[in-house]
């Protein structure tokens, strides 16, 4: 449905915000979110605003995650400089500036110097015209739903405001977007890695850059049509209805693509993906995404479509020039993940710490519900949980998680994770067609081993003798685990996990070659 959508905080509006704010109200919209909201506005990124208050960004990054506050003087330069760059919403100038510094006084103690009208009053008067900062056409922020204003519809897009790390990421994304002007950007990796979080963080920083923000989760499958016809009403306003074939909806989007800037992202691209399929086949009734896909990245146009997707869609893989490109999102950084889990108050030492991040592969989905498993089970102590040679991370949430994409794949897939899965080193091409091939035939191997790692659940690595393919930490030891519960004799004597994991596989039928008669 489409609604005439103003700039939002956690699906709030603004004015509504604006309305309800209460400086000793505790469920109000917190400081970071409402920086993070005008800042939004402005288009700056955090070391831009950084340079004009005078600070490093390390510190407008703190204010944003809510770590710290700034003092008085920092918080006047503060709204300066968000006042100078639009960041406070026009006509309502004061009221924004009140609830910012309102926001900072509830959330710091030292807080105690009062909002001072009549500087804030002499700002206003000596208000310069707000910068544009992007390399795309600046768009002025107008009433919602005019002919010049921007719209944004965030669908089911997740709140951005907890968003920690991936600095170099969103930088990366930033520049594809806004600087290299690319049409077409695809997030990959494989389930809980955080792309959809990523992919919100990115699209709330780079919004005030485009006049649409149209966000759509692909989870429930919608025909392409409905997509399409939904897509054609919001960014239109409205004023142009539907037509009645997939292509001529296709040129209408393209046409709307063409007047101005747009920006769209598809959530849960790999949904539309057809299961236990090497080339990526898109499922019954499905392939017009493919070719929405094929007209957004082969067409002159200035907007950009943004898709997350456990699985690299085919029309990416062979990119037409430089205006489609993909990154493929590894695990989270030791600083990064070890910030995502504060809330939980975990204790461990450094080495600990690392230990249990490598052990999940740095996957933000896995190490939230094993922080959780920390806290409840092993009373915080990070050390209790590693030095239980028995225990298993793969379980619960995190085992479904990864059933639900290795099930996905297809027999020789399957016959090749449970190679690398026993193998404590990454392995070459050669070695796996020598154990494999003559099973499920040369073709076929090369195949899976291509699907998987398009699949994000292999990675290629470069060794003393080339490229080899290894497991994440994390879904080797869900592999094994499979492997044990296949691999228990007769008799019902249960094998040794740990045994396993460390590559000792003596006394066990699960050698490459032997598993690929079965």
């Amino acid at each position: 449905m489409d609604t005439a959508i103003r700039p939002t905080v956690g699906g709030e509006q603004l004015e509504d915000v604006k309305m309800v704010w209460k400086a000793n109200d505790q469920s109000s919209e917190p400081f970071q979110g409402l920086l993070l909201l005008s800042r939004g506005r402005t288009g700056l990124t955090q070391r831009q605003l950084a340079d004009r208050v005078g600070v490093s960004a390390r510190s407008v990054q703190d204010w944003e995650a809510g770590v710290s506050y700034p003092g008085a003087e920092r918080l006047q330069h503060l709204v300066a400089a968000l006042l100078e760059a639009g960041g406070l919403s026009a006509g309502c100038e004061e009221e924004d500036a009140r609830a910012i510094w309102a926001a900072a006084e509830h959330a710091s103690p030292r807080q105690r110097a009062p909002f001072d009208p009549m500087w804030f009053d002499r700002l206003l008067g000596d208000r310069a015209a707000p910068v544009a900062v992007s390399d795309r056409p600046a768009v002025e922020p107008g009433v919602a739903g005019g002919a010049f204003g921007r719209r944004q519809d965030w669908g089911e897009a997740p709140d951005a405001l907890g968003f920690v790390g991936r600095t170099d990421e969103r930088a990366m994304l930033r520049e594809w977007v806004l600087k290299d002007r690319c049409r077409l950007v695809a997030v990959v990796g494989m389930g809980g890695i955080g792309k959809t979080s990523l992919a919100s963080g990115l699209a709330q920083e780079i919004a005030p850059s485009f006049e649409r923000v149209y966000w759509r989760s692909l989870r429930d499958v919608p025909p392409v049509d409905d997509w399409l016809a939904g897509a054609i009403g919001f960014l239109s306003d409205q004023a142009l209805a539907p037509p009645a074939s997939e292509s001529e909806r296709l040129t209408v989007l393209l046409r709307l693509l063409r007047d101005r800037p747009c920006l769209l992202v598809l959530d849960n691209f790999e949904t539309l993906l057809e299961p236990g399929q090497a080339e990526g086949r898109y499922r019954a009734g499905l392939a017009g995404y493919g070719r929405l896909l094929r007209v957004v990245g082969d067409s002159e146009h200035q907007s950009c479509v943004v898709l997350t997707s456990r699985e690299e869609p085919t029309e990416l893989v062979i990119p037409v020039g430089n205006a489609v490109r993909t990154l493929r999102l590894g695990g989270l950084r030791t600083a990064e993940a070890r910030a995502l889990l504060a809330p939980k108050q975990l204790a461990g030492t450094d080495e600990q710490w690392a230990a249990l991040i490598a052990r999940f592969g740095g996957n933000g989905l896995a190490l939230k519900l094993i922080g959780e498993s920390i806290r409840q089970v092993f009373g915080s102590e990070i050390g209790e949980l590693l030095e239980d040679a028995g225990a298993s991370g793969v379980f619960g949430g995190i085992r479904r998680l990864l059933a639900e994409q290795v099930e996905r794949g297809s027999a020789p897939e399957w016959r090749v994770l449970r190679t690398l899965a026993i193998e404590r080193e990454p392995v070459r091409l050669t070695a796996l067609v020598a154990a494999i091939g003559p099973s499920v035939g040369r073709r076929a191997m090369v195949e899976a081993v291509e699907t998987l790692h398009r699949r994000s659940l292999i990675e290629r690595v470069e060794t003393a003798g080339g490229s080899a393919f290894r497991l994440q930490s994390i879904l080797r030891e869900y592999v094994a685990e499979r492997l044990v519960e296949d691999a228990a004799d007769e008799r019902g004597n249960a094998v040794n996990l740990p045994k396993l994991l460390r590559g000792d596989v003596r006394g066990l039928n699960l050698s490459p070659l032997a598993m690929t008669s079965g």
